[in-house]
């Protein structure tokens, strides 16, 4: 769980370019939150 509050943060900041991630990989994790995985630059 430790990279859960990395992911949180990140899903954070990505909230206003969520349609433009719209050709990311999406995912929920345990607890039904959806997190978006994009490849590192």
């Amino acid at each position: 769980m430790e990279n859960f509050g990395l992911d949180v943060n990140k899903n954070q900041s990505w909230g206003s370019s969520k349609k433009e991630n719209k050709d990311s990989k999406k995912i929920k994790n345990w607890e039904g939150v959806e997190i978006k995985i994009t490849p590192e630059e």
